[in-house]
């Protein structure tokens, strides 16, 4: 059963969560234009009975078959947010089952897609009005479909502090480091701060978040958006080079600390480097980028983009060691100066990555 369901309608709506995404929000109105999103501010009823719950990466789905008021059966999509933010939220890989008749709120596709919007504030409401399983005999509520989320009082949590250095004394990158437990993931400070110029504002204008490569084709999110993304990375140090494995898009790069990382001139997503150690830091100059939209919000640079990426392991006063980067954009085509973010990531031992299932949505 589809249903139009007015009451639900937000007045506020500020973020919108968009199919395979890095990090899961898109704001209603960039520094520099009114964005389209893929979904409506409409909120719709949507049930049936459920043929799959992915609890994977880069996003949870739920597809479940829809009877339509003419008895026509209709596979539809939920999208969510990614596993590892609703692990957070109480929800995991067995608390929704196939064959079971479900009701999910959410927002409307935009194009009228059999689509549905499972918005991360749905799971921080208190009410929580927004998934039940139904006995589809007498159409009462089974239960609502909500876990027990992650504390948020960390004063009890004993973080590590690994050293800062190894025995050669370069900076010790090495581990897992993603958010901290019962917290959201890292933001990038300086994200929304686009440089932009004349030419690169007159492509942003032409964005459409609805035809992002991520979302229609599961493309991976590249150097930038990889390297921004909120979710947990792996660092493995050796001597002559460093494996970044990114837990988003499954993605393994590989840092050389010699020539071999300069490739031979072709350019790719994750592009070529020069790489090096400096002042307790490691570099990574990147070049032959290929052009991609760097953020949700598009923000598409040219492949005449270099980058340089820093990474520093430092000790927070209460959540041990934490591993700080920060990268630097200049574009001499679309940006009119370089464009600036940091972020921090924490150490954390026990973390175990999500794997990856990305799934194209109905009518791609």
């Amino acid at each position: 059963m589809y249903l139009n369901t007015p009451n639900f309608t937000f007045f506020n709506i500020k973020l919108f969560y968009i199919l395979f995404s890095s990090l899961i929000f898109l704001e209603n109105v960039s520094a520099h234009h009114a964005m389209r999103a893929p979904f409506t501010d409409e909120l719709i009823s949507v049930e049936g009975y459920v043929t799959d719950f992915n609890f994977r990466m880069p996003h949870v789905t739920i597809s479940f078959n829809v009877a339509g008021e003419n008895g026509v059966i209709t596979e539809w999509l939920a999208t969510a947010p990614a596993p590892n933010s609703l692990q957070r939220r109480g929800w995991n890989a067995d608390i929704i089952q196939e064959g079971q008749y479900i009701r999910l709120i959410g927002k409307k596709s935009r194009y009228n897609q059999p689509i549905v919007l499972l918005q991360t504030s749905s799971w921080d409401d208190k009410d929580n009005d927004y998934f039940f399983e139904i006995d589809p005999k007498n159409n009462q509520v089974i239960r609502t479909i909500m876990g027990e989320p992650e504390p948020t009082d960390l004063s009890q949590v004993e973080f590590e502090r690994i050293p800062l250095t190894l025995e050669d004394e370069i900076p010790n990158l090495h581990g897992l480091w993603g958010r901290l437990p019962g917290r959201s993931s890292p933001r990038p400070e300086g994200r929304e701060n686009v440089p932009l110029n004349k030419l690169g504002q007159s492509i942003q204008n032409q964005w459409d978040p609805a035809n992002d490569p991520i979302f229609t084709e599961c493309a991976n999110h590249g150097l930038i958006r990889q390297a921004i993304s909120g979710m947990p990375v792996r660092i493995t140090q050796n001597q002559d080079h460093l494996i970044f494995q990114y837990e988003e898009d499954a993605i393994t790069r590989i840092i050389y600390l010699d020539e071999r990382g300069l490739g031979d001139g072709s350019s790719s997503d994750m592009g070529s480097h020069n790489a090096y150690y400096n002042d307790n830091k490691l570099v990574i100059e990147s070049f032959n980028i290929n052009s991609k939209n760097t953020s949700l919000n598009g923000n598409v640079l040219s492949k005449e983009t270099t980058t340089v990426e820093t990474y520093e392991h430092v000790y927070h006063d209460d959540y041990g060691s934490m591993l700080q980067g920060e990268i630097i954009i200049s574009d001499p085509l679309f940006l009119s100066d370089k464009w600036t973010m940091n972020w921090p990531k924490y150490y954390d031992s026990d973390y175990t990555f999500f794997e990856v299932d990305c799934r194209i949505p109905p009518s791609f």
